[in-house]
């Protein structure tokens, strides 16, 4: 296996020489999405993050809600931190948090494992008003594009909830002891974001110049899903038929985000391999999640007139409602089960 990996480079080197011009552009365009996109999404939650952990912040959430993380993910209160931040921004600012707090002493290491299985997410931004408004021209789907999409990602957090919390692995006090907001936090906040965003940046550009060769959709969404959600896009596809790959492959992530998150995860000795696993199961959650929305929800088409639309959309909220609902009902019964199969010992 490994001496296939010069072969390949030198293969991909070649490929890059005879098609410079495609390469080019991809590149171009990868670099346009980063400095216009990433960085005005990204930057700033990835620094704010990280001063909320150093100036005691996650400390302060992990005495206070431990009631929410205990009953859904069996996890400690300073779990809420990335789980909120991974509803709210983009990848891989969720894993992030999570290696972080571990990095502290604020969480154990099973907990940021199993975070980091479903609190990297796509971000409302990205999907809501990119893949939703942008791609697939039609914002009701985005909002509920995101709905699935959250939905899925805490339904792998209850099925790895985990056999429980070793309370004695959990150092608190290994984080920073002041916990006054300096100067020194901020300059540090600031240069490990930096080093974080331009790591992205080049795990976006390079993904984007390998898949410049693939036409399939299906194909580069395996790889990167920005690329890849776009050409779906453009299928001469039935509105939910887009919805529901779309579901998929902003579950799955693609290699580009897995490469971006292995470089967080491998500094807190993280397993990659336990990472992907939950990935993939977190996509064909959404899969499955979204096939039950279109049946439940509506889609509307641009071919509608746009009084029709608008009622349509005033439909779709009211019924996203019901769907939620219908999430945490669905959540709950997952716990009951589990605590049936551990023997009902474990309060809720």
């Amino acid at each position: 296996m490994k001496k296939l990996i010069p072969f390949s480079a030198f293969a991909f080197i070649v490929l890059t020489c005879v098609f410079s011009a495609q390469c080019t552009k991809s590149a171009s365009d990868a670099l346009n999405m980063c400095l216009y996109t990433l960085l005005p999404s990204l930057f700033p939650f990835f620094v704010f993050s990280r001063i909320f952990i150093l100036s005691g912040g996650a400390d302060l959430l992990a005495k206070k809600l431990a009631f929410v993380t205990k009953p859904l993910f069996n996890m400690s209160g300073g779990c809420i931190v990335p789980i909120i931040l991974g509803i709210l921004c983009g990848y891989p600012v969720g894993a992030k948090t999570a290696a972080e707090l571990y990095g502290e002493g604020v969480i154990t290491k099973d907990e940021a494992q199993r975070l980091c299985g479903f609190c990297n997410n796509s971000g409302p931004l990205f999907l809501i008003g990119a893949v939703g408004a942008g791609m697939l021209m039609c914002p009701s789907a985005g909002i509920l594009l995101y709905a699935v999409h959250i939905l899925s990602a805490l339904s792998v957090g209850i099925i790895f909830r985990g056999k429980g919390i070793d309370k004695k692995s959990i150092v608190h006090g290994s984080a920073p002891k002041n916990t006054a907001v300096n100067e020194n936090i901020f300059v540090t906040a600031v240069e490990e974001s930096v080093g974080t965003i331009l790591n992205v940046f080049g795990y976006v550009i390079f993904f984007a110049v390998l898949t410049s060769f693939v036409k399939n959709p299906f194909i580069v969404g395996i790889f990167e899903i920005t690329n890849a959600l776009k050409k779906i896009s453009l299928l001469d596809f039935p509105l939910w038929q887009k919805f529901v790959f779309s579901a998929f492959f902003s579950s799955w992530g693609g290699l580009s985000v897995h490469m971006q998150t292995y470089g967080i995860l491998s500094k807190y000795s993280l397993s990659l391999k336990k990472y992907v696993s939950a990935k993939f199961i977190h996509s064909v959650f959404a899969f499955v999640y979204a096939l039950i929305a279109i049946k439940i929800v509506p889609l509307p088409f641009k071919t509608f007139s746009s009084a029709f639309e608008k009622t349509a959309v005033s439909l779709n909220i009211a019924s996203l409602v019901c769907t939620v609902i219908l999430g945490i009902y669905l959540f709950y019964l997952n716990i009951i089960l589990l605590r049936h199969k551990n023997g009902k010992d474990e309060k809720i």
